[in-house]
């Protein structure tokens, strides 16, 4: 009688023991260390999210007590309460900060010194409003050519769109229409005073070193017009 052959297990050699070996050091090596830095990105996401949740719940809360400030001493007629409503804005964020200014600055009765601070935000444009409608006439003495500039710049960086013509004169001219001593802004009174208000307050902040003086002139001929006058210096 024949004893059935039997094929005894062997462990495994060769090719099939070194691909199990591989697929293990792959495990080890690769798969897991891979799988610990994905959860660890996973729980800083969600960590991240969390405070950027938290972060963005706070800033709303803080732009919330600004804007309350804000509108409390805006409302106020006092100069001072006005300027540190104006100047709480620097703090805000920047989109809130540029529409609060340019739905507010066509009030042309705020004070003079809300409007120091007004334009001395440099990131924001103005509601020149009716004022946009009127040309702005700079008559200057060859020594003031730099501050005729400076002020057609300055009205162009914040909003203007009205007309802006610069015209440097002799000395003749000024014999002729100046009187007195400094620097003037020209403007029909029954006609030009509320764009005249407006427009000398933002040349007048933007340049306190000039000393302006407002000179109603009693001329219709010259409607929609201001006219800004840099004469030479007295002698």
């Amino acid at each position: 009688m024949k004893t059935p052959n039997r094929t005894s297990a062997r462990p495994a050699t060769g090719h099939a023991a070194a691909a199990k070996k591989e697929s293990w050091v792959w495990v080890k090596d690769v798969f897991v260390p891979f799988a610990g830095v994905l959860l660890a990105i996973m729980g800083f996401m969600a960590n991240s999210d969390a405070n950027l949740r938290q972060e963005r719940e706070a800033r709303a809360a803080r732009e919330q007590k600004y804007l309350e400030f804000f509108l409390e001493n805006y409302s106020d007629t006092s100069p001072s309460k006005q300027a540190s409503a104006f100047a709480l804005l620097k703090y805000m964020d920047p989109q809130i900060r540029r529409d609060l200014v340019y739905g507010l600055s066509a009030n042309a009765d705020l004070s003079r010194e809300a409007w120091r601070v007004l334009i001395g935000l440099d990131d924001v444009k103005l509601n020149f409003a009716a004022a946009n409608l009127y040309r702005v006439e700079i008559y200057y003495a060859k020594e003031h050519e730099g501050a005729a500039r400076a002020i057609e710049t300055q009205l162009q960086a914040a909003g203007f769109v009205g007309q802006i013509s610069l015209g440097e004169k002799i000395p003749a001219f000024w014999d002729r229409y100046s009187w007195g001593d400094g620097n003037e802004m020209r403007f029909e009174p029954t006609a030009d005073a509320l764009a005249m208000k407006y427009l000398y307050r933002f040349i007048d902040a933007k340049n306190p070193q000039l000393r302006f003086r407002e000179r109603p002139v009693a001329d219709t001929s010259r409607s929609n017009s201001i006219a800004v006058h840099l004469p030479p210096p007295r002698t």
